[in-house]
């Protein structure tokens, strides 16, 4: 298996598995940069919902890197309002990744990575989406084992290996996407900047620090890394 990482972290969680990823395979990893800034909590929130809604998507910076010579591409990100970032989304749109094995590994709070593959799937052409890892508050999987998974596809016959399929032909797939039905994301972050906002403006002189405790104390009503 020849393999490399492409990853997005704003927090640092999915960082620390692809750094993981890259010390036990032996393999680089680029991640990738979006051409605006994010900012703090209650900013990154703000202006992933205000740019979906105006469709008006952000970019990338990074450099696409030469794809050539792997076949597995581990792909890393955070679920933002129920899918996978939008600037990362258009860097692997214009990365080749026809042929390849994609490995995609997710962080959340509320969801898991179920709801971004059809998304992964779009944008990867004809990739293999392969052995998804969710890593969450409701649904962790054991790291260990998904890397064995992966390594083991080297060994196992095309024909046994455990591939994603399309959700609407995967029953598994379809019972996650239906148990995590109730959860509006939307709904979520509108809640929490509403409670944001009394606080800031009832209990709260305005100051940087102060900013910082409000949205640790928040900060689960938000899908994060």
């Amino acid at each position: 298996m020849k393999a490399i990482v492409l990853y997005y972290s704003k927090t640092g969680t999915t960082q620390k598995i692809a750094k993981r990823i890259c010390r036990d395979l032996g393999c680089p990893m680029v991640k990738v940069e979006p051409d605006v800034v994010y900012g703090g909590f209650f900013s990154a929130v703000k202006r992933v919902i205000s740019d979906r809604s105006a469709h008006m998507l952000p970019g990338y910076v990074t450099d696409i890197p030469d794809l050539t010579d792997y076949d597995t591409v581990f792909v890393g990100y955070p679920i933002w309002a129920g899918s996978i970032p939008d600037h990362m989304a258009a860097f692997l749109e214009d990365c080749d990744l026809d042929g390849k094995r994609v490995v995609p590994f997710a962080t959340f709070q509320f969801t898991d990575i179920t709801g971004s593959l059809a998304k992964l799937q779009e944008i990867c052409g004809d990739a293999d989406i392969v052995f998804p890892f969710s890593f969450g508050v409701t649904k962790r999987e054991d790291y260990g084992d998904w890397l064995t998974a992966v390594m083991k596809l080297d060994e196992e016959p095309e024909e046994d290996a455990h591939y994603w399929t399309e959700p609407d032909n995967d029953k598994k797939a379809e019972e996650q996407r239906a148990a995590h039905a109730d959860v509006d994301l939307q709904d979520h972050v509108e809640q929490a900047a509403d409670a944001a906002a009394d606080a800031v403006e009832g209990v709260m002189a305005p100051s940087e620090e102060k900013s910082v405790d409000l949205e640790d104390h928040i900060a689960e009503y938000f899908e994060k890394e």
